[in-house]
Protein backbone atom coordinates (compact mmCIF):
# COMPACT_ATOMS: atom_id res chain seq x y z
CA UNK A 1 0.00 0.00 0.00
CA UNK A 2 1.57 3.24 -0.76
CA UNK A 3 1.80 6.77 1.48
CA UNK A 4 -1.49 8.06 -0.10
CA UNK A 5 -3.40 5.04 1.09
CA UNK A 6 -4.85 6.99 4.67
CA UNK A 7 -6.15 9.74 2.27
CA UNK A 8 -7.33 7.51 -0.57
CA UNK A 9 -9.59 5.16 2.17
CA UNK A 10 -10.43 8.68 3.80
CA UNK A 11 -11.92 10.19 0.21
CA UNK A 12 -13.95 6.53 -0.64
CA UNK A 13 -15.37 5.91 2.77
CA UNK A 14 -16.33 9.47 3.03
CA UNK A 15 -17.61 9.34 -0.09
CA UNK A 16 -19.77 6.23 0.82
CA UNK A 17 -20.66 7.78 3.95
CA UNK A 18 -22.27 10.80 2.61
CA UNK A 19 -24.23 8.88 -0.15
CA UNK A 20 -26.22 6.80 2.69
CA UNK A 21 -26.51 9.87 4.60
CA UNK A 22 -28.49 10.98 1.99
CA UNK A 23 -30.11 7.86 1.55
CA UNK A 24 -30.89 8.08 5.42
CA UNK A 25 -32.40 11.54 5.29
CA UNK A 26 -33.84 10.72 2.32
CA UNK A 27 -35.75 7.23 4.10
CA UNK A 28 -36.95 9.49 6.83
CA UNK A 29 -38.57 11.89 4.63
CA UNK A 30 -40.10 9.18 2.67
CA UNK A 31 -41.48 7.38 5.72
CA UNK A 32 -43.01 11.00 7.00
CA UNK A 33 -44.57 11.02 3.47
CA UNK A 34 -45.73 8.18 3.01
CA UNK A 35 -48.00 5.14 5.70
CA UNK A 36 -46.47 1.57 6.68
CA UNK A 37 -48.66 -0.25 4.17
CA UNK A 38 -47.05 1.69 0.73
CA UNK A 39 -43.68 1.46 2.01
CA UNK A 40 -43.82 -1.99 3.18
CA UNK A 41 -45.30 -2.81 -0.55
CA UNK A 42 -42.42 -0.86 -1.87
CA UNK A 43 -40.48 -2.68 0.30
CA UNK A 44 -41.32 -6.09 -1.07
CA UNK A 45 -40.45 -4.80 -4.59
CA UNK A 46 -37.26 -4.03 -3.98
CA UNK A 47 -36.53 -7.58 -3.20
CA UNK A 48 -36.56 -8.07 -6.91
CA UNK A 49 -33.56 -5.42 -7.40
CA UNK A 50 -32.01 -7.59 -4.61
CA UNK A 51 -31.99 -10.75 -6.34
CA UNK A 52 -32.27 -9.38 -9.81
CA UNK A 53 -28.87 -7.44 -9.26
CA UNK A 54 -27.23 -11.36 -9.38
CA UNK A 55 -28.54 -12.11 -12.85
CA UNK A 56 -24.24 -11.14 -13.91
CA UNK A 57 -24.07 -15.44 -13.36
CA UNK A 58 -20.61 -14.77 -11.27
CA UNK A 59 -18.95 -12.35 -13.86
CA UNK A 60 -18.67 -9.33 -12.07
CA UNK A 61 -17.03 -10.95 -8.83
CA UNK A 62 -15.08 -13.09 -10.87
CA UNK A 63 -13.75 -9.43 -12.97
CA UNK A 64 -13.43 -7.92 -9.39
CA UNK A 65 -11.35 -10.69 -8.06
CA UNK A 66 -9.50 -11.60 -11.09
CA UNK A 67 -8.28 -7.85 -12.14
CA UNK A 68 -6.21 -7.19 -8.65
CA UNK A 69 -4.93 -10.53 -8.76
CA UNK A 70 -3.36 -10.20 -12.59
CA UNK A 71 -2.50 -6.38 -11.16
CA UNK A 72 -0.05 -7.96 -8.99
CA UNK A 73 1.07 -10.65 -11.05
CA UNK A 74 1.71 -7.60 -13.39
CA UNK A 75 -0.50 -8.81 -16.66
CA UNK A 76 -2.48 -5.98 -18.03
CA UNK A 77 -3.06 -8.03 -21.10
CA UNK A 78 -4.83 -10.80 -19.28
CA UNK A 79 -7.09 -7.34 -17.06
CA UNK A 80 -7.82 -6.03 -20.59
CA UNK A 81 -9.23 -9.48 -21.58
CA UNK A 82 -11.23 -9.84 -18.58
CA UNK A 83 -12.64 -6.70 -18.68
CA UNK A 84 -14.31 -7.06 -22.14
CA UNK A 85 -15.58 -10.29 -22.24
CA UNK A 86 -17.47 -9.06 -19.04
CA UNK A 87 -18.80 -6.25 -20.65
CA UNK A 88 -19.30 -8.10 -24.19
CA UNK A 89 -21.62 -10.48 -21.60
CA UNK A 90 -23.16 -8.02 -19.76
CA UNK A 91 -24.88 -6.83 -23.35
CA UNK A 92 -26.56 -9.95 -23.51
CA UNK A 93 -27.58 -10.02 -20.27
CA UNK A 94 -29.31 -6.72 -20.90
CA UNK A 95 -31.32 -7.83 -23.68
CA UNK A 96 -32.21 -10.45 -21.21
CA UNK A 97 -33.76 -8.53 -18.83
CA UNK A 98 -35.89 -7.08 -21.04
CA UNK A 99 -38.47 -9.90 -20.87
CA UNK A 100 -39.68 -10.29 -17.60
CA UNK A 101 -40.31 -6.44 -18.04
CA UNK A 102 -42.55 -7.21 -21.23
CA UNK A 103 -43.98 -10.18 -19.40
CA UNK A 104 -45.07 -7.90 -16.93
CA UNK A 105 -46.77 -5.25 -18.62
CA UNK A 106 -49.26 -7.80 -20.46
CA UNK A 107 -50.04 -9.70 -17.28
CA UNK A 108 -53.94 -9.42 -17.37
CA UNK A 109 -55.78 -8.02 -14.60
CA UNK A 110 -52.94 -7.24 -12.06
CA UNK A 111 -53.68 -4.11 -10.43
CA UNK A 112 -52.42 -1.28 -11.76
CA UNK A 113 -50.40 0.06 -8.68
CA UNK A 114 -48.44 -3.29 -8.38
CA UNK A 115 -48.38 -3.52 -12.58
CA UNK A 116 -46.80 -0.14 -12.84
CA UNK A 117 -44.23 -1.28 -9.34
CA UNK A 118 -43.24 -4.29 -11.50
CA UNK A 119 -42.14 -2.34 -14.57
CA UNK A 120 -40.62 -0.03 -12.92
CA UNK A 121 -38.39 -2.07 -10.68
CA UNK A 122 -37.13 -3.96 -13.29
CA UNK A 123 -36.38 -0.85 -15.78
CA UNK A 124 -34.21 0.25 -12.46
CA UNK A 125 -32.77 -3.23 -12.08
CA UNK A 126 -31.09 -2.67 -15.59
CA UNK A 127 -29.89 0.88 -14.93
CA UNK A 128 -28.61 -0.35 -10.92
CA UNK A 129 -27.55 -3.57 -12.81
CA UNK A 130 -24.83 -1.80 -15.15
CA UNK A 131 -24.14 1.24 -12.62
CA UNK A 132 -22.64 -1.72 -10.83
CA UNK A 133 -20.29 -3.06 -13.52
CA UNK A 134 -18.63 0.27 -13.57
CA UNK A 135 -18.42 0.40 -9.59
CA UNK A 136 -16.76 -2.83 -9.71
CA UNK A 137 -14.32 -1.76 -12.78
CA UNK A 138 -13.03 1.80 -10.70
CA UNK A 139 -12.92 -0.83 -7.71
CA UNK A 140 -11.12 -3.47 -9.07
CA UNK A 141 -8.30 -0.62 -11.12
CA UNK A 142 -8.11 1.24 -8.17
CA UNK A 143 -10.16 4.21 -9.31
CA UNK A 144 -11.57 4.49 -6.10
CA UNK A 145 -11.85 8.49 -6.49
CA UNK A 146 -14.14 7.74 -9.26
CA UNK A 147 -16.30 4.88 -7.69
CA UNK A 148 -17.00 7.39 -4.93
CA UNK A 149 -18.44 10.40 -7.12
CA UNK A 150 -20.30 8.43 -8.71
CA UNK A 151 -21.93 6.92 -4.73
CA UNK A 152 -22.49 10.55 -4.38
CA UNK A 153 -24.10 11.56 -7.43
CA UNK A 154 -26.77 8.50 -7.12
CA UNK A 155 -27.36 9.95 -3.53
CA UNK A 156 -27.67 13.43 -4.50
CA UNK A 157 -29.60 12.70 -7.78
CA UNK A 158 -31.50 10.39 -5.65
CA UNK A 159 -32.45 13.35 -3.38
CA UNK A 160 -33.70 15.82 -5.54
CA UNK A 161 -35.95 13.29 -7.01
CA UNK A 162 -37.58 13.36 -3.64
CA UNK A 163 -40.48 15.99 -5.03
CA UNK A 164 -41.68 12.94 -7.21
CA UNK A 165 -42.54 10.93 -3.93
CA UNK A 166 -44.21 14.33 -2.02
CA UNK A 167 -46.65 14.53 -5.16
CA UNK A 168 -47.38 11.37 -6.16
CA UNK A 169 -46.15 9.15 -3.17
CA UNK A 170 -46.14 5.11 -4.69
CA UNK A 171 -46.17 6.25 -8.54
CA UNK A 172 -43.87 9.44 -7.58
CA UNK A 173 -41.55 6.65 -5.94
CA UNK A 174 -41.86 4.67 -9.68
CA UNK A 175 -40.39 7.35 -11.22
CA UNK A 176 -37.85 8.53 -9.27
CA UNK A 177 -35.98 4.89 -9.15
CA UNK A 178 -36.05 4.91 -12.56
CA UNK A 179 -35.30 8.38 -13.67
CA UNK A 180 -31.93 8.81 -11.17
CA UNK A 181 -31.10 5.25 -11.96
CA UNK A 182 -30.65 6.42 -15.97
CA UNK A 183 -28.88 9.63 -15.14
CA UNK A 184 -26.80 7.91 -12.84
CA UNK A 185 -25.43 5.11 -15.37
CA UNK A 186 -24.77 7.85 -17.68
CA UNK A 187 -22.60 9.85 -15.20
CA UNK A 188 -20.73 6.79 -14.67
CA UNK A 189 -20.47 5.75 -18.24
CA UNK A 190 -18.89 9.21 -18.50
CA UNK A 191 -16.36 9.57 -15.85
CA UNK A 192 -15.15 5.95 -17.48
CA UNK A 193 -11.73 6.39 -18.64
CA UNK A 194 -11.18 3.41 -19.53
CA UNK A 195 -11.03 1.87 -23.49
CA UNK A 196 -13.27 -1.31 -22.91
CA UNK A 197 -14.89 -2.93 -26.21
CA UNK A 198 -16.98 -5.43 -26.34
CA UNK A 199 -15.33 -9.04 -26.31
CA UNK A 200 -17.07 -12.08 -26.75
CA UNK A 201 -15.04 -15.07 -25.69
CA UNK A 202 -16.31 -18.00 -25.00
CA UNK A 203 -12.93 -19.77 -23.56
CA UNK A 204 -12.35 -17.16 -21.37
CA UNK A 205 -16.65 -16.26 -20.54
CA UNK A 206 -16.34 -20.08 -19.50
CA UNK A 207 -13.05 -19.54 -17.20
CA UNK A 208 -14.87 -16.52 -15.68
CA UNK A 209 -18.15 -18.40 -14.66
CA UNK A 210 -16.11 -21.25 -13.42
CA UNK A 211 -14.71 -18.63 -10.78
CA UNK A 212 -17.86 -16.42 -10.54
CA UNK A 213 -20.08 -19.19 -10.20
CA UNK A 214 -19.51 -20.20 -7.22
CA UNK A 215 -18.93 -16.61 -6.37
CA UNK A 216 -22.61 -15.66 -6.92
CA UNK A 217 -23.78 -18.82 -5.23
CA UNK A 218 -22.58 -17.36 -2.18
CA UNK A 219 -24.18 -13.59 -2.83
CA UNK A 220 -27.24 -15.17 -3.16
CA UNK A 221 -26.61 -17.02 -0.07
CA UNK A 222 -25.56 -13.78 1.29
CA UNK A 223 -28.64 -11.33 -0.41
CA UNK A 224 -30.70 -14.40 1.38
CA UNK A 225 -28.91 -13.56 5.04
CA UNK A 226 -29.54 -10.04 4.81
CA UNK A 227 -33.42 -10.69 3.25
CA UNK A 228 -34.43 -13.38 5.35
CA UNK A 229 -36.26 -10.63 7.92
CA UNK A 230 -38.08 -9.49 5.57
CA UNK A 231 -38.99 -12.23 3.48
CA UNK A 232 -40.37 -13.68 6.85
CA UNK A 233 -41.96 -10.20 8.47
CA UNK A 234 -44.05 -10.83 4.93
CA UNK A 235 -44.58 -14.19 5.38
CA UNK A 236 -45.90 -14.48 8.90
CA UNK A 237 -46.70 -10.02 9.78
CA UNK A 238 -47.52 -8.95 6.55
CA UNK A 239 -46.24 -5.99 4.12
CA UNK A 240 -47.89 -3.00 6.84
CA UNK A 241 -45.63 -4.69 9.31
CA UNK A 242 -43.00 -4.62 7.27
CA UNK A 243 -43.77 -0.85 6.51
CA UNK A 244 -42.82 -0.39 10.52
CA UNK A 245 -39.72 -1.99 9.97
CA UNK A 246 -38.25 0.41 7.98
CA UNK A 247 -36.72 1.87 10.75
CA UNK A 248 -34.76 -0.88 10.71
CA UNK A 249 -33.55 -1.23 7.37
CA UNK A 250 -33.25 2.89 7.24
CA UNK A 251 -30.44 2.52 10.30
CA UNK A 252 -29.05 -0.78 8.76
CA UNK A 253 -28.74 0.78 5.41
CA UNK A 254 -26.84 3.57 6.98
CA UNK A 255 -24.50 1.90 9.29
CA UNK A 256 -23.56 -0.37 7.11
CA UNK A 257 -21.66 1.71 4.62
CA UNK A 258 -18.83 1.40 7.28
CA UNK A 259 -17.89 -1.73 7.34
CA UNK A 260 -18.31 -1.77 3.16
CA UNK A 261 -16.50 0.43 2.21
CA UNK A 262 -13.81 -0.33 4.63
CA UNK A 263 -13.77 -3.84 3.40
CA UNK A 264 -14.31 -3.12 -0.24
CA UNK A 265 -10.87 -0.89 0.03
CA UNK A 266 -9.08 -3.40 1.60
CA UNK A 267 -10.06 -6.05 -0.14
CA UNK A 268 -7.94 -4.95 -3.26
CA UNK A 269 -4.94 -4.89 -1.28
CA UNK A 270 -5.98 -8.63 0.00
CA UNK A 271 -6.70 -9.72 -3.69
CA UNK A 272 -3.13 -8.57 -5.14
CA UNK A 273 -1.25 -9.95 -1.85
CA UNK A 274 -2.73 -13.09 -2.37
CA UNK A 275 -2.20 -12.77 -6.36
CA UNK A 276 1.52 -12.22 -5.62
CA UNK A 277 1.92 -14.75 -2.12
CA UNK A 278 -0.28 -17.29 -2.77
CA UNK A 279 -0.90 -17.59 0.82
CA UNK A 280 -4.17 -17.06 2.60
CA UNK A 281 -2.18 -16.45 5.48
CA UNK A 282 -0.15 -13.32 4.14
CA UNK A 283 -3.75 -12.10 3.42
CA UNK A 284 -5.05 -11.97 6.94
CA UNK A 285 -3.78 -9.20 8.91
CA UNK A 286 -4.55 -7.36 6.17
CA UNK A 287 -8.23 -8.98 6.99
CA UNK A 288 -8.06 -8.06 10.69
CA UNK A 289 -7.16 -5.00 10.75
CA UNK A 290 -10.07 -3.85 8.34
CA UNK A 291 -12.19 -5.88 10.79
CA UNK A 292 -11.30 -3.95 14.02
CA UNK A 293 -11.55 -0.60 11.96
CA UNK A 294 -15.22 -1.30 10.64
CA UNK A 295 -16.41 -2.85 14.09
CA UNK A 296 -14.96 0.58 16.22
CA UNK A 297 -16.43 3.10 13.94
CA UNK A 298 -19.82 0.86 13.75
CA UNK A 299 -19.41 0.86 17.76
CA UNK A 300 -19.10 4.34 18.18
CA UNK A 301 -21.98 5.56 15.72
CA UNK A 302 -24.14 3.18 17.24
CA UNK A 303 -24.07 3.54 21.22
CA UNK A 304 -25.18 7.58 20.48
CA UNK A 305 -27.46 6.47 18.12
CA UNK A 306 -29.35 3.49 20.58
CA UNK A 307 -29.86 6.38 22.95
CA UNK A 308 -31.14 8.89 20.78
CA UNK A 309 -33.46 6.64 18.59
CA UNK A 310 -36.51 6.84 20.83
CA UNK A 311 -36.10 10.94 20.44
CA UNK A 312 -35.63 10.42 17.05
CA UNK A 313 -38.76 8.09 16.91
CA UNK A 314 -41.31 10.01 18.42
CA UNK A 315 -40.11 14.10 17.07
CA UNK A 316 -39.77 12.64 13.03
CA UNK A 317 -41.56 9.36 12.96
CA UNK A 318 -44.54 9.37 15.14
CA UNK A 319 -46.30 6.85 12.69
CA UNK A 320 -43.64 4.27 12.80
CA UNK A 321 -43.17 3.83 16.71
CA UNK A 322 -44.15 0.51 16.50
CA UNK A 323 -41.33 -0.67 14.99
CA UNK A 324 -38.85 1.39 17.88
CA UNK A 325 -38.33 -1.56 20.20
CA UNK A 326 -37.11 -3.68 17.00
CA UNK A 327 -35.19 -0.81 15.89
CA UNK A 328 -33.07 -0.52 19.45
CA UNK A 329 -32.62 -4.49 19.15
CA UNK A 330 -31.34 -4.94 15.81
CA UNK A 331 -28.41 -2.33 16.36
CA UNK A 332 -26.81 -4.87 18.59
CA UNK A 333 -27.15 -7.26 15.04
CA UNK A 334 -25.48 -4.21 13.33
CA UNK A 335 -22.62 -4.26 15.86
CA UNK A 336 -22.01 -7.64 15.84
CA UNK A 337 -22.36 -7.95 11.74
CA UNK A 338 -19.45 -5.23 11.50
CA UNK A 339 -16.83 -7.53 12.43
CA UNK A 340 -18.10 -10.35 9.53
CA UNK A 341 -17.88 -7.85 6.79
CA UNK A 342 -14.26 -8.20 6.16
CA UNK A 343 -13.49 -11.66 6.70
CA UNK A 344 -15.99 -12.46 4.08
CA UNK A 345 -14.23 -10.27 1.27
CA UNK A 346 -11.50 -12.68 2.92
CA UNK A 347 -13.19 -15.47 1.50
CA UNK A 348 -13.59 -14.30 -1.58
CA UNK A 349 -10.00 -13.15 -2.06
CA UNK A 350 -8.28 -16.39 -1.10
CA UNK A 351 -10.83 -18.78 -2.78
CA UNK A 352 -12.63 -20.46 0.07
CA UNK A 353 -16.51 -18.90 -0.34
CA UNK A 354 -17.83 -22.64 0.10
CA UNK A 355 -18.00 -22.62 3.60
CA UNK A 356 -18.86 -19.29 3.98
CA UNK A 357 -22.07 -19.96 1.70
CA UNK A 358 -23.07 -22.67 4.12
CA UNK A 359 -22.92 -20.37 6.89
CA UNK A 360 -24.82 -17.68 5.52
CA UNK A 361 -27.37 -20.51 4.43
CA UNK A 362 -27.89 -22.37 8.20
CA UNK A 363 -27.43 -18.58 9.71
CA UNK A 364 -30.45 -17.57 7.38
CA UNK A 365 -32.34 -20.33 8.10
CA UNK A 366 -32.08 -19.92 11.84
CA UNK A 367 -33.08 -16.38 11.57
CA UNK A 368 -35.99 -17.42 9.27
CA UNK A 369 -36.93 -20.52 11.89
CA UNK A 370 -36.66 -18.25 14.63
CA UNK A 371 -39.15 -15.57 12.91
CA UNK A 372 -41.73 -18.00 13.02
CA UNK A 373 -41.43 -19.19 16.31
CA UNK A 374 -41.19 -15.87 17.84
CA UNK A 375 -43.70 -14.29 15.62
CA UNK A 376 -46.39 -17.44 16.83
CA UNK A 377 -45.56 -16.76 20.70
CA UNK A 378 -46.55 -12.95 20.22
CA UNK A 379 -43.27 -11.17 19.82
CA UNK A 380 -44.09 -9.52 16.23
CA UNK A 381 -41.10 -7.46 15.36
CA UNK A 382 -39.26 -7.46 18.56
CA UNK A 383 -39.14 -10.96 18.02
CA UNK A 384 -37.66 -10.31 14.36
CA UNK A 385 -35.10 -8.53 15.91
CA UNK A 386 -34.15 -11.11 18.13
CA UNK A 387 -33.96 -13.83 15.16
CA UNK A 388 -31.23 -11.92 13.47
CA UNK A 389 -29.55 -11.23 16.47
CA UNK A 390 -29.01 -15.09 16.64
CA UNK A 391 -28.39 -15.21 12.93
CA UNK A 392 -26.20 -12.81 13.25
CA UNK A 393 -24.04 -13.95 15.90
CA UNK A 394 -24.11 -17.56 14.29
CA UNK A 395 -22.86 -15.84 11.01
CA UNK A 396 -19.80 -13.92 12.58
CA UNK A 397 -18.59 -16.32 14.72
CA UNK A 398 -18.80 -18.96 12.05
CA UNK A 399 -17.02 -16.53 9.74
CA UNK A 400 -13.90 -15.96 11.91
CA UNK A 401 -14.03 -19.73 12.91
CA UNK A 402 -12.83 -20.49 9.07
CA UNK A 403 -10.55 -17.15 8.41
CA UNK A 404 -8.64 -18.91 11.46
CA UNK A 405 -8.70 -22.30 10.31
CA UNK A 406 -7.95 -20.80 6.58
CA UNK A 407 -5.10 -19.54 7.59
CA UNK A 408 -3.68 -22.04 9.69
CA UNK A 409 -3.79 -24.40 7.07
CA UNK A 410 -2.82 -22.97 3.84
CA UNK A 411 0.52 -24.23 2.04
CA UNK A 412 3.24 -22.25 1.86
CA UNK A 413 4.01 -20.70 -1.63
CA UNK A 414 0.65 -22.31 -3.16
CA UNK A 415 -0.37 -20.55 -6.17
CA UNK A 416 -4.35 -19.68 -6.09
CA UNK A 417 -4.50 -20.42 -9.90
CA UNK A 418 -3.38 -24.04 -9.64
CA UNK A 419 -6.74 -24.18 -7.10
CA UNK A 420 -9.82 -26.13 -9.39
CA UNK A 421 -11.93 -22.89 -8.38
CA UNK A 422 -9.75 -21.14 -10.64
CA UNK A 423 -9.36 -23.69 -13.34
Amino acid sequence: MTSKLPRRIGFYTLSMAFSHACYLLQGLFIMRLSDPLTLGLWSSLLLIQNYGMQAHCGLLPAMNQQVPYHAGKGSPAAIQRIQGTVRGNYSIINALFLVPIITAAFIPRMESSLKLGLISIGISTIFAFNLDFYNVLFRSTDRFEKAGSVSVTNSVLMTLGLPLVYFWQFHGLCARAVIVGALSLAFASLRNDLNIGLRFDKEETLRLLRIGVPMVVLNYALVLLYTADRIAIIRFLGSEALGYYQICLAISGSIAVLPTAISQFYYQSMSSTYGGSGTASAVTPIAVKAALLSGAAVTLLSIPLYFALPWLTEALLPKYLPGLPAARIALFSYVIRSFSVSPGYFMVATANKRQQGLLCLLSAAIIFALCGLFTRLGMGLRGVSFAVLAGSITYTLGIWAILVQISSRTPPGQDPQDSPEYL
